[in-house]
């Protein structure tokens, strides 16, 4: 019974209180209220960022579509003590994953790789470190014209003990086109809701003040036939008769992404020997070094894209000599070599032969761009479409069109803060819908150079530019 009343008081509460700030809003004077022996001033309403007279709601729409496209993904590992033999086997590993890609008819342009990475293994017994050989890796993304072709690489897949981590995931390839439209669904809601709940205090809505939001496909995290694609748009909304701003804005984070064939291939190594003496490391990882510098030489480097850094001798720790065979050689010698290759081949080479080196260890292959900047302008080019594209369903959600663009920047900060003070006399938020968070560029080999048995470095780079639009939203 005591919960009833409560419930009963709380309603009777609310619904004083919101009757009180409605008349306070007409009025514009605060007024007092005694409840329960008790004074409650109520205070004029605050003016945060859309000036007097709005009403703040939100709106999100959720649709599913059915894939057109799949991604199949997994990894090559091969594990052996000796860090040739790793290299090689899992050369020898591609070469069977590509004779597959053939049989099933796969276009090498639809197949996405990684360098090959190869790196030291460790175990720990009884809280000592064993040497357990080199473990070599190399990832493959594979897109696929259905899911039918998706599940036959998969059942393929499997005939390979060295094949690990196999996963498909469902894609769009016009998922801007699926975007655009639940934008629209999500701010009809929006209009809705703003709709009942400014009728449930006696008042009628008017045009957008601002609108911010965001909308994405979740591609990237489907495992199904379909992809679910969503909208979230939150809103700040004049009340007819209680507001006399003018301007509406709406401003739109793009961000936007793309591959292009690399034309330069830095790849760097490392020198690393354990020993007694400093005199005698020294000159052993001079040698290596020499060697290093020589191969690359031969494939027609030039002297000035070889950087080599100096040589680097420490005393090993307590903790590393705990271990008797490490603490045989208490003294560390490493030194690094990084060499950049405009031939693709050469580079391939170069990478190969490092493998054969004893204590040379593959640090790295990564693709590169020289004309990245002139490259970046195309893309920023293709998020600048996108952006007003999006603009254009925003506005039209609202029942406006979208007007001139005001102000352009390569990041979220814009200028319509700036340009909205003096309308509200407050800060203003601009109206935002962005796309999912940026991804950093990476360095993928798309086979864009054509697939090969000896592609064990990554030979495209991905671009990607962010920039925000701010355009006028008209009625």
């Amino acid at each position: 019974m005591s919960n009833k009343t409560s419930l009963v008081a709380v309603a009777g509460l609310s619904a004083v209180c919101l009757g009180l700030l409605w008349n306070q809003q007409k009025s514009g004077t605060p007024e007092t209220v005694s409840l329960n022996h008790q004074t409650l001033g109520i205070a004029k309403p605050v003016i945060e960022k859309t000036g007097r007279g709005s009403i703040s709601v939100s709106g999100d729409d959720q649709r599913m579509f059915v894939a057109d496209e799949y991604v199949t993904s997994f990894v090559i590992t091969e594990k052996n003590k000796v860090k040739n033999k790793a290299f090689v086997q899992v050369g020898e590993d591609r070469d069977k994953v590509l004779a597959l890609f053939k049989k099933l008819k796969i276009d090498e342009k639809s197949v996405e790789q990684a360098s090959v990475n190869v790196n030291k293994e460790w175990t720990y017994v009884k809280n000592k470190r064993v040497d357990d050989g080199f473990l070599a890796v190399q990832s493959f993304e594979v897109r696929l014209p259905s899911k039918d072709a998706s599940e036959a690489l998969e059942q393929e897949l499997t005939q390979f003990a060295f094949v690990d981590g196999v996963r498909s995931k469902g894609q769009l390839k016009n998922a801007e086109s699926m975007e655009m439209e639940t934008i629209k669904s999500a701010c009809k809601k929006a209009k809705l809701k703003a709709d009942e709940y400014a009728q449930s205090v006696g008042a009628k809505v008017g045009t957008a003040i601002t609108v911010k939001g965001y909308s994405f496909a979740d591609e990237y995290y489907s495992q199904s036939d379909s992809v679910r694609v969503n909208a979230i748009v939150q809103t700040d909304m004049r009340l007819v008769g209680k507001n006399d701003s003018k301007n509406s804005y709406i401003t739109v984070n793009q961000h936007e992404q793309k591959m292009f064939l690399a034309d330069k291939f830095i790849v760097s190594a490392s020198v690393s020997i354990d020993g007694k003496s400093k005199e005698a490391l020294y000159k052993q990882v001079a040698e290596k070094r020499s060697q290093i510098v020589e191969l690359a030489k031969n494939l027609g480097v030039a002297e000035s894209e070889i950087d080599v850094k100096s040589i680097y001798i420490r005393k090993k720790g307590k903790w590393e000599l705990r271990e008797a065979e490490q603490a045989k050689n208490p003294v560390m010698a490493t030194q690094a070599v990084t060499v950049n290759f405009t031939s693709k081949a050469a580079a391939v080479a170069f990478y190969s032969a490092l493998a054969e080196i004893e204590n040379v260890m593959m640090n790295e292959a990564t693709p590169a761009l020289t004309n990245e900047d002139s490259l970046r302008v195309q893309v920023t080019h293709m998020a600048a479409q996108k952006a007003l594209a999006r603009a254009k369903a925003l506005a039209e959600g609202f029942g406006g069109k979208m007007g001139d663009v005001v102000n352009v920047a390569d990041n979220a900060e814009s200028g319509l803060d700036e340009m909205v003070l003096n309308e509200f006399d407050s800060y203003n938020d601009a109206a935002v819908l962005r796309k999912s968070p940026p991804r950093g560029k990476m360095a993928l080999s798309g086979l864009l150079g054509g697939g090969s048995a000896a592609m064990n470095i990554a030979d495209s780079v991905e671009i990607s530019s962010f920039i925000s639009v701010v355009t006028e939203l008209e009625y």
